[in-house]
């Protein structure tokens, strides 16, 4: 099952960065998990995300989130996590006064002016995933049984309403992938081809999924993700076992063309301000094409071919404000906590694919991506940060010991 959303809508993705433009989404990281179930989606990060002049970083060594200012590289604000779990993440939007965090049985909502609830829909296991829409105030996470608490949230990140339900809505089949929508509904996928429109404000007044329609999407078969497109209330973006598509969920049609990805490699289904695949000939090991896919500006499914030196990537990045596509590999070494041990990024301008640059990462680090810089968080307990630009000279600028002020004050508490 997946799920997904917008600035977290939908469920939760996997991340060390997380980057994105938008209030929306954000890019998806680890290649072996990028979402906790693959049924939903969110815009969450176990390490850091940025949105437009806002970056947040999670630090499990002091139970801390910080927030950064991208533009002037200092420490805006600081909030202390309510509960340390071996798995954990956390989801915010653009200018979210609250932060939720995952971990892997329990979940709160997290003011940043003290606001502060703990499972506020009990969930009996594991948790699988979680979706989430600050914009429309909608939270919704599942456990590994697909029992899924309904969160309403206001502003401040104040509970206004709940609801609690099981994975079979108005059918007898569990749903199987699910996201919400930019205008706050949620649609999920049921079987091979059922997608259902679902109104979460009448679900929680009334403690019943409430369906406003369901449709079967021809020729669908095995639908496993789903995405909302920035921008647009009625068009969600599909994969089912074969094609990728665009659904128009008012006409309840494929909108324009279809992406064949048959005999490929879908290497990650990043869902961010521009959900976007990058697809690969699964054999593949030297410098070879490989397809983006990806909806435009104007609501249309588009491709563009690109050259690439392999099928390793860990991480990828869109930005349809400036047509860059950064895709990031493993140069050596393995992937760990979202850490990697040496990596390269490519930058091209997708629209010709043109290699603008390549920065060269040789350090043990997380990385983070916007337009105009890369952040590398190393692993210290007193913190450590480094902002650097593009390219094989880069200029760096690094902020470290943001932790110490807390740290003291947690010893002196002793």
């Amino acid at each position: 099952m997946h799920f997904n959303q917008y600035f977290f809508v939908g469920f939760i993705t996997l991340a060390g960065f997380a980057c994105s433009p938008y209030d929306g989404y954000n890019s998806s990281d680890s290649p072996a998990k990028t979402e906790i179930l693959p049924t939903f989606y969110a815009n969450a990060s176990s390490g850091a995300m940025i949105e437009g002049d806002r970056m947040t970083v999670l630090d499990r060594e002091v139970k801390l989130i910080h927030e950064f200012s991208v533009s002037e590289f200092t420490r805006k604000t600081t909030v202390t996590v309510p509960f340390l779990s071996d798995q954990q993440w956390f989801l915010t939007g653009k200018n979210a006064a609250y932060y939720v965090i995952v971990g892997k049985t329990d979940y709160a909502i997290n003011g940043i002016a003290g606001v502060e609830v703990k499972n506020p829909v009990q969930l009996t296991e594991n948790i699988a995933g979680v979706a989430f829409s600050p914009s429309k105030g909608k939270l919704i996470v599942a456990d590994e049984f697909l029992s899924m608490a309904v969160v309403s949230l206001n502003d401040a990140g104040v509970v206004t309403g709940t609801y609690k339900g099981g994975p079979n809505v108005g059918t007898d089949t569990a749903v199987s992938a699910g996201a919400i929508m930019n205008d706050g509904r949620f649609v999920v996928s049921q079987g091979d081809d059922k997608i259902s429109i679902i109104d979460l404000d009448a679900t929680i007044r009334d403690q019943a999924w409430r369906i406003q329609r369901t449709f079967t999407l021809s020729k669908a078969k095995g639908i496993s993700w789903l995405s909302p497109v920035n921008g647009f209330d009625h068009l969600i973006l599909v994969k089912d076992s074969s094609r990728i598509m665009l659904v128009d969920v008012n006409a309840q049609t494929i909108s324009g063309i279809e992406v064949d990805v048959s005999g490929k490699e879908v290497t990650y289904s990043f869902r961010d301000a521009v959900p976007h695949f990058i697809t690969s000939d699964v054999s593949a090991r030297e410098v070879h094409p490989v397809q983006l896919v990806y909806v435009d500006s104007a609501g249309a499914l588009q491709t563009r071919t690109l050259r690439a030196p392999g099928t390793r990537i860990r991480r990828s990045w869109l930005s349809p404000d400036s047509g860059r596509l950064n895709l990031m590999y493993l140069d050596s070494g393995s992937s760990s906590d979202n850490t990697y041990a040496a990596s390269t990024v490519y930058r091209y301008r997708y629209a010709d694919g043109v290699l603008l640059d390549k920065s060269e990462i040789k350090e043990s680090v997380q990385v983070g991506m916007s337009n105009e810089y890369l952040f590398l968080r190393y692993d210290s307990p007193l913190g450590k940060m480094e902002r650097r630009t593009y390219g094989s000279d880069p200029v760096r600028d690094t902020v470290s010991a943001y932790n110490l002020p807390f740290l003291q004050d947690n010893y002196r508490r002793r």
